[in-house]
This record gives structure tokens, sequence and C-alpha cells, in this order.
């Protein structure tokens, strides 16, 4: 019941951190579409787009300033070189020379540069509107490059200081998001003995634990434009990352050989299935618990070392073939590196929150 009722409240806070990311990038559309009115209607589009690429990209202050980072970037160095191209005698080879170029310089930045390919793309594109524009004139490109930077600057005003989506808090609702689908995962394998196999439920879930770590790394780029300690909270997030990932592959380390007991139809196989359930219940439900203090720390490892001496006991009047044995063994390692990543994580979430 209790979880059911977290459940319901996480799912609530997500709801409402999606209306607000709603509001926010409607407003800046809106106010976009006012400064719009200032410029001739044929060049003020740009304005609209890059509020969409800035504010679409993210939701996460610091992923938006490092996209917008590299849009400047693109803007700057694409109509750089258009406007040279555009400045110079009007020549059929010398614009062949700089299309070579242009296209020879953004291809190796792209290569050089692979997390920051944006800027390659962005820039060719902005080289040839610039070039490639029936009405040549200077203006189009100094507007193309200042309605880039109008609409960078409006998507970071909103996103700064209209209930900003911090680095930190990003990163505790993902590590939380995790949590909960490896919750769910675990409750689903070992509680309800669902088969994982060729199953979609289980593909969704995996999709979406592998998908909020993937955010979790992404955001570790974006760390170097929080406030604070910027160091100490990258080695949180890299500490929530790594353990997090643990934690998911150990439980599927225990799953394939509990699997490979059943396949192989050896003797105690729902001996072994049943023995590890305890364990595996209290650990969905700490999962579940996103406020364990510091001074509940040792109680809750205490509470999954108990069930891990509980599951060797229980096994240990069996008499196992080998491959049995092995497996037994493995599980047991497997089962005390989790409680090792639950107390790991848990420490580095606790430092997570105190960081300004």
């Amino acid at each position: 019941m209790a979880n059911t009722l977290k459940n319901k409240l996480h799912i609530s806070i997500n709801n409402h951190n999606t209306i607000i990311h709603i509001i926010k990038f409607t407003l800046a559309f809106l106010i976009g579409w006012a400064v719009t009115s200032l410029f001739p209607q044929s060049r003020s589009q740009w304005i609209m787009i890059s509020i969409a690429v800035v504010m679409g990209s993210s939701s996460v202050i610091g992923l938006q300033m490092n996209k917008a980072l590299l849009r400047a970037a693109g803007t700057l160095l694409g109509g750089s070189l258009g406007l040279i191209t555009f400045l110079s005698p009007g020549n059929s080879m010398l614009f062949f020379i700089m299309l070579c170029f242009t296209a020879s310089f953004f291809a190796w930045f792209s290569r050089k540069f692979e997390k920051k390919n944006y800027v390659a793309s962005l820039g060719m594109i902005t080289f040839l509107i610039i070039t490639y524009n029936s009405n040549h004139s200077l203006s189009i490109a100094g507007l193309r490059v200042l309605d880039t930077l109008i609409g960078i600057s409006i998507s970071l005003i909103i996103s700064r200081f209209i209930f900003p989506v911090t680095s930190k808090n990003a990163i505790h609702r993902l590590t939380q998001n995790i949590a909960d689908a490896i919750s769910t995962f675990t409750v689903a394998i070992f509680i309800e003995r669902q088969e994982r196999r060729n199953n979609p439920k289980f593909l969704k879930i995996d999709s979406q634990i592998t998908e909020a770590m993937l955010k979790q790394r992404n955001i570790i780029d974006a760390i170097l434009f929080s406030s604070g300690d910027n160091e100490q909270l990258k080695q949180c997030t890299m500490t929530l990352l790594r353990f997090g990932r643990a934690i998911y592959h150990y439980i599927l380390f225990i799953d394939t050989a509990l699997w490979e007991n059943r396949i192989e139809q050896a003797g105690h196989a729902e001996h072994m299935q049943a023995a590890i359930q305890p364990f595996m219940q209290k650990l969905s439900d700490i999962l579940l618990q996103h406020d364990i203090q510091e001074d509940q720390l040792e109680s809750t490892c205490n509470t999954l070392q108990h069930e891990i001496t509980h599951f060797t006991k229980h096994l240990q009047t069996t008499e196992f073939n080998d491959k049995e044995q092995e497996r037994q063994h493995a599980i047991q390692f497997a089962l005390r590196r989790l409680v090792f990543c639950i107390r790991t994580v848990i420490t580095a979430n606790n430092t997570l929150l105190k960081l300004d």
C-alpha cells in the first residue's frame, strides 16, 4: 500500500514537472513571436527555430546552455565563412573554393569533436543559407546571426528564472526514476516470477532504465554550467550512474543464473528461487525509499545482509551438483555486491542533496 502511494506521488511530481516545462516552452514562444514583429516577417523565423532547438533539447538549464553555446558557435562560424564568401568578388571559381574549404572544415570538425558535431551541421547550414539566398545582402547574414542569438537569449532567460531545473535536481529525479524502474523489474522477476525473455514488458522497463542512465551521462557534460561545487556534483553523478548500473546488472546476472538452473532442470532450481525471494523483496522496498538518511544507512544495509545470511543458511542443508553449487556461490557474491552498491548509491545521493 505504501509503495503504491509512493508511486502515485512520484507520477504526480513527474506530471507537475511536465506541466511546468510546457508552460515555459509556450511562454518562450509567445515572447519570441512578440519579438519577431519587430523584424521583417521573412527573416524572423530563426528566433522561433532557436527557441525550439534550445528549449526542446532538454528542460535542464545546464543542457540548454550547452545546446545554446553549440548553436551560437555553429551560427557564428557558418555566418563568418558565409560573410567572407559574400564579400569576395563574384567569381564562380572562388565560390567553389570556399564551398570546398567550408565543407572540408566542418567535416573535419565533426570527426574531431564528435560530441560537438551539431556545430558542424548548423555551421554548414548557416553558410549555405547565406550564400545561396536569392536576395544576397549583408543584412541577411547579420539578421540570421542576430535572430539566432535573440532566440537563444529568450530560451535561457525563461529557463533560468522561471522554475529552473538544475543539473542537481535533474540527476536526483533521474536517480529516483532508475530506482523505481529497477524495483518494478525486481518484483516482476523474482516475486511474481514472470519470464523476462522475449517479453515486451521487460523490454520497455529496460528501455526506461537505459534512457534514464543515458540522460544522467549527458548531464555530466552540462555540470560545467552549474553553480556551486561542480567537481563534487560531477563525482556524485558518476557514482550514482556507475553503481546504479551495477545494481541493475547484478540483478540481471542473478536472474540469468536462476534461469540456467531452470532450463537445465536442476533438481533444486525452485528451492533456490524461493530462498532468494525475501532478499529481493527487501531490495525492492529499499529502492522505492528515496529519502533514506545517513543514520538509517547501517540498519538498511544490515537488513539486506540478514537476508543474505538467511539465504545461505537456507541452502546449507541442500546437496547441489557442481553446476548448481557454482551458481549458488556466484549468486551469493552478487548479493553481497548489491548491498555494497546500495550503500554507495544512498551515500552519494545524500551527498548530492547537501550540495548548494
